[in-house]
């Protein structure tokens, strides 16, 4: 755990750049290191976990699974993305919960990629976690005996309590009585609160509202309201995930061609401003929201009512 630990530090600190810069990321094209700093935890208390994935651009990584990291309890804290022209690394921190009372074992916890252009999938693996679970209490001195008190008192008579008991189940019965006669609908009032909006119309109302703006912001702004559909939509961790995670979920694969074609696009000129500084013309400005009211309007066919 300890070599994990340093190799995860040396990964951490290692500068990036993207797109072609001087510093590149380490050359492994599928890796995955968990880091967990404490070697013994305590039932209940947050220590820090570490999760990095890397990967050669060249691969569809699959979509990451807290899951795999049962029986822990995860809290996210940071999500860094760092790409270059050859590869992309994923870092994870969370504050991390053993609710056990004795060991936790963690097996080998799989990273599976498949080649962009079709192909078996590859599957890697971290090494195996074990964690030392710290009693809150020590087994040779668990404190001293709580020791009874003095005599106790004569337990008052129950008489008043039944008489109370009766007079209250009178009471319950007269009001269910009343609530199971049949109630007259008050004149006006509807009958059914009105139904909130489907996300595909929030989405399409919401991206009609960045028409009027320019430059990247809109660009960004318009991903990140499709990124929000499209968890509403597919249930995926889309907001929280990189281009890679979210055209890797199953329930994106299911869609047609075109329309993973035209998703990729749109998160992926976002990624270029973000990541490239890349300066987005007029032009892109307006095919990009022109794009994402399509996706929108598309895939809404089998949207949840």
């Amino acid at each position: 755990m300890k070599d994990v630990g340093l190799l995860l530090a040396v990964l951490l600190v290692v500068p990036v750049t993207c797109c072609g810069g001087s510093s590149a990321l380490p050359e492994k094209d599928q890796w995955i290191g968990i880091e967990v700093l404490e070697e013994r935890v305590e039932p209940g208390k947050a220590f820090p976990l570490t999760v990095v994935r890397i990967w050669n651009r060249e691969l569809a990584a699959a979509a990451w699974d807290e899951g795999l990291l049962a029986p822990l309890d995860l809290r996210l804290e940071a999500f860094v993305l760092d790409e270059d022209e050859h590869r992309v690394r994923e870092t994870r921190r969370y504050r991390a919960y053993a609710f056990a009372l004795e060991d936790v074992s963690i097996p080998a916890v799989p990273f599976a990629a498949r080649p962009q252009g079709g192909g078996a999938v590859k599957i890697v693996h971290a090494p195996a976690l074990r964690l030392r679970v710290a009693p809150t209490l020590a087994a040779t001195s668990p404190g001293a005996p709580e020791l009874p008190g003095g005599p106790l008192a004569e337990p008052p008579s129950r008489a008043p309590w039944i008489g109370l008991g009766l007079a209250l189940l009178v009471g319950l019965g007269l009001v269910a009585t009343r609530w199971r006669r049949p109630r007259r609908p008050v004149a006006g009032t509807p009958a059914e609160e009105p139904a909130a909006p489907a996300p595909h119309a929030i989405a399409l109302e919401r991206l009609g509202r960045l028409r009027s703006g320019d430059g990247n912001g809109v660009v960004a702004a318009a991903s990140e309201i499709v990124r929000e559909y499209v968890a509403e939509r597919f249930d995926v961790r889309a907001p929280y995930q990189s281009t890679e995670e979210v055209l890797a979920a199953p329930a994106i694969q299911t869609e047609a061609r075109t329309q993973r074609a035209r998703l990729r696009e749109l998160l992926a000129l976002s990624d270029r401003t973000k990541f490239a500084a890349h300066a987005v013309t007029p032009a892109e400005q307006e095919s990009h929201l022109d794009e994402a009211e399509a996706f929108v309007r598309e895939t809404a066919r089998g949207e949840a009512s």
